[in-house]
């Protein structure tokens, strides 16, 4: 039963009973704006907790390969919220290190820089090998050199 509703029985009178139609009417298009207002804010609510959803997501995509991951890790959306209601970037740091220590296998992996992988794939652990230049790639094809 609505609040309009409640008002009525309390004055002891039945909804549909009032003396004046044009009251009734009038009643019933403010219960009709106030369903529309609040089916709107209910809109609003979703959209905003989707782009906060999607904040953290981006966030712990830094260092999650998958950053919706941490929905499945048990973070709830209110454990990242600052007190303004805003995603809390600290805390969405400190949630994903704590998910980094029971699910590693989660985590990006930092790859070894190009610089020090060799073209066999491994990395150059010899240290005392100067880098090759273009110059020195093309005067070993133009002599035949084959490296092993």
């Amino acid at each position: 039963m609505d609040s309009v509703a409640d008002d009525s029985v309390e004055n002891g009178s039945q909804v549909g009973e009032s003396e004046d139609p044009k009251t009734d009417r009038e009643a019933a298009k403010y219960r009709r704006q106030l369903r529309d207002t609040e089916a709107e804010r209910d809109r609003l609510l979703t959209q905003v907790e989707g782009y906060r959803r999607a904040e953290v997501e981006r966030l712990a995509g830094s260092r999650l390969i998958d950053g919706s991951d941490v929905w499945a890790g048990g973070l709830q959306l209110t454990d990242v919220l600052a007190d303004d209601g805003s995603v809390d970037p600290a805390l969405v740091r400190q949630a994903v290190a704590a998910l980094a220590q029971s699910r590693p296998h989660w985590c990006r992996q930092v790859a070894a820089p190009a610089s020090a992988v060799t073209s066999a794939g491994k990395p150059d652990a010899s240290g005392d090998q100067r880098a090759a230049t273009w110059s020195d790639v093309f005067t070993r094809a133009r002599s035949g050199a084959v490296e092993g």
